[in-house]
């Protein structure tokens, strides 16, 4: 949609006769719709019996949106009318063409889509504050949890793509940004930890890959890690699409200390022992209070899980644990 203001849309709304259980809506500048009371009251009087909503807006011009009304009309977006409708609100950068979306989405498509896989789901218990349930039941009993999402995609990142991001500097302050998702290669760390640290709320954290961490970087000369200190973090979910090394695992467990669910997508060539006898034992040396610990590998096989719990048995890496291959995953989860 390019040309139709809202008031013009509610109109037609209001003309159809058959009910409407499916919206789709992509729209580019100008924030007409973008006020979540105009979209809960038009929902609630002519299209009470919608289902699925799935809304894009883009637009490159963020000066009318740094300010506190843009804000709170965000904010507003987590009212328990879009939790009950199990809808939440997504804000997303794009650095290399300087523009940014507003989206809404059904919460299928949040990113543990670990959780799509129903045997999985049923192994972990559905213990995390996001399962696969959610999207499929409109039980009002289920603890449903408000979510704004935050999604940064970037090729690269340099100096200028640093002064563009200073601009959203107010928005990462005012908004209770609850999950942060980046795709980009080779943001540099230092700027990661500034964006965690302004994301307070943050229960959740994707991202695609790490710039090379030095050993010497996480730690100080004394032993203490060089940033956890600085950061009170709340993030208990953590998903790294693209391991490298140990220090970068070293890294987002010491930069999570509140750790429960751990997604690694690692190569095959991996030394799996390895990297499972390193988590253990940071998560036991740092009282990490690492619950669940996915392992995503291509040909995973039962092979690979005698191993590892030969590995956990003999070193006594756990007292109490399960430990399954479902698919391309191995799971391991403690009690």
């Amino acid at each position: 949609m390019y040309e139709a203001w809202f008031d013009d849309f509610v109109i037609f709304m209001s003309k159809l006769f058959a009910p409407v259980h499916v919206l789709r809506i992509k729209y580019h500048t100008g924030s007409d719709y973008l006020d979540p009371n105009d979209w809960e009251q038009l929902i609630k009087i002519r299209i009470p019996y919608l289902l699925t909503f799935d809304y894009e807006y883009h637009d490159k011009d963020i000066t009318d949106y740094a300010d506190d009304d843009f804000h709170t009309k965000i904010n507003r977006f987590t009212s328990q009318f879009w939790i009950k409708h199990q809808w939440f609100f997504e804000f997303g950068i794009n650095i290399d063409e300087e523009s940014f979306h507003c989206s809404i989405h059904p919460y299928r498509n949040i990113w543990l889509d670990i959780y799509k896989h129903s045997e999985i789901a049923k192994y972990f218990n559905k213990n995390l504050s996001y399962n696969i349930h959610q999207e499929h039941t409109n039980n009002s009993s289920l603890d449903l949890l408000p979510i704004i999402q935050l999604c940064i995609n970037s090729s690269s990142f340099d100096e200028q793509d640093q002064l563009f991001m200073n601009k959203f500097k107010s928005t990462f302050l005012s908004v209770p940004f609850t999950r942060l998702k980046i795709s980009c290669e080779t943001i540099p760390i230092g700027m990661f930890v500034r964006i965690i640290h302004l994301l307070s709320n943050l229960d959740s954290l994707k991202v695609s890959s790490l710039s090379c961490i030095e050993s010497d970087w996480l730690v100080k000369s004394d032993g203490e890690t060089s940033f956890s200190t600085s950061i009170n973090s709340k993030i208990t979910n953590v998903n790294l699409d693209e391991m490298i090394n140990l220090e970068q695992v070293h890294f987002l467990l010491h930069l999570c200390p509140c750790i429960q669910y751990f997604q690694v997508n690692i190569s095959k060539h991996m030394n799996l022992k390895m990297l499972v006898r390193f988590i253990l034992i940071q998560a036991s040396t740092y009282n990490f209070d690492l619950r669940f610990l996915c392992l995503s590998i291509q040909n995973a096989n039962e092979d690979m899980v005698r191993k590892l719990q030969k590995l956990i048995d003999t070193e006594k890496l756990l007292s109490n644990y399960m430990i399954k291959c479902i698919g391309n995953h191995i799971l391991l989860k403690s009690d």
